[in-house]
């Protein structure tokens, strides 16, 4: 009977461990990197692409807003910036999902330094603060 009893241990720590190994993430051995493992499930939506958008400061004051929003909809996103600030001179990259935007630029007195609408953002765009406003690249 205690025979038996440690088979059945044994081929229940067996199975732990294959069901456990069976969900790990494989690791490229060359990089070193994780890949996660793409799991299909019934009547997923597919996974939104993003789009870059470059946002340039050429404008003498620091930027501490980025935000969008639909098109003529007036509901702008929260801060795509978070904590970060762009200085005078610098340019940063926020990734958005495909559509039409309006996109404003605050200072960090959240005042408008820029606000343009209806940009089409499907592919990477360049916007450019300057005093005077905003422009495309």
């Amino acid at each position: 009977m205690m025979m038996r009893l440690k088979d059945v241990g044994t081929t229940v720590c067996l199975l732990i461990v294959s069901l456990l190994l069976a969900h790990c993430i494989p690791v490229d051995g060359e990089q070193g990197n994780l890949h996660p493992i793409a799991v299909p499930t019934r009547g997923a939506s597919p996974i939104v692409s993003t789009v870059a958008l470059k946002v340039s400061n050429q404008s003498t004051e620091v930027v501490c807003g980025v935000y969008i929003a639909r098109a003529g909809t007036g509901e702008w996103s929260g801060n795509l910036l978070g904590r970060a600030i762009i200085e005078p001179g610098e340019t940063a990259v926020v990734e958005v999902a495909p559509g039409v935007y309006d996109l404003r630029a605050d200072n960090c007195f959240d005042v408008p330094l820029a606000e343009t609408a209806g940009v089409s953002l499907s592919a990477s765009l360049g916007w450019r603060i300057t005093t005077e406003g905003s422009h495309d690249d």
